[in-house]
């Protein structure tokens, strides 16, 4: 009798285990960053479109949990959501997350009010300008400390840091061309007419989805990500989205 109930148990937990490892959904949790993503936007904007059509590609589906962006690394971390995107990768955020490569850069430029143009030349040259920048927000290894450290003005999103060069401000607003160019287009014609950007992007940065490392499921989430990707832009599908929102 205790080997058939040994028997029993062993059996019930493979079939636990079992329906463990079956991935059919995966939740993300997503802030607001048009056209990238936003509850506005058709298909949760560009990156949860792409992370949308990559897993299901592999037969999983993925749930969709807007919130704040410091509440959706946390509830990562926490393992009650299982991925965030997109995320630029930090020496800190390594220390908890797995980086899977979205398949997206963010391609900064400078931009600036037309009667006072500023063209990229090099970093010094950032020292002498008021630079717009926002708040708690990655400008890559390289550039966020030399950003902060300079005659900087934070300002609570991208559309107000492009009103404040229309007013004159600030000198220079670094931002990634995608982004600035959704925001622009929701301004008033009359203050957008008045903003310039510099044809040299000075910075290329890959976006990731975050996962925990502690994640039970980490190593699968990464592979179907991975293998779904590969297959939406094999198909030509990535290169589809991508054109919808204006992407080349």
């Amino acid at each position: 009798m205790a080997y058939l109930r040994s028997l029993v148990l062993v059996f019930a937990l493979a079939v636990r285990l079992s329906q463990a490892r079956a991935l059919t959904q995966v939740t993300v949790a997503s802030g607001e960053w048009p056209p990238y993503t936003s509850v506005k936007l058709e298909k949760g904007g560009l990156a949860n479109a792409i992370a949308t059509e990559a897993f299901a590609s592999q037969g999983v589906s993925l749930k969709i949990q807007y919130t704040s962006w410091s509440r959706a690394i946390r509830l990562v971390q926490a393992g009650a959501i299982d991925i965030t995107l997109p995320w630029a990768m930090t020496p800190k955020r390594q220390q908890s997350f797995s980086a899977i490569p979205m398949g997206l850069s963010v391609e900064r430029r400078l931009f600036f009010n037309k009667a006072k143009p500023f063209h990229w030349q090099n970093r010094t040259q950032l020292l002498s300008a008021k630079i717009g920048i926002l708040r708690n927000y990655s400008y890559g290894a390289e550039f966020t400390p030399l950003l902060k450290s300079t005659n900087s003005e934070y300002g609570k999103d991208e559309s107000a840091n492009l009103k404040k060069l229309y007013r004159q401000r600030i000198d220079v607003f670094p931002c990634d061309v995608i982004v600035c160019s959704y925001f622009l287009s929701l301004l008033p014609f009359n203050i957008a007419r008045e903003i310039g950007q510099d044809t040299t992007t000075f910075q290329s940065e890959p976006m990731f989805v975050l996962i925990g490392k502690e994640h039970p499921q980490h190593k699968e989430i990464i592979e179907v990500y991975r293998q779904g990707l590969a297959t939406i832009r094999a198909n030509g599908r990535l290169k589809e989205l991508m054109s919808s929102f204006g992407v080349q």
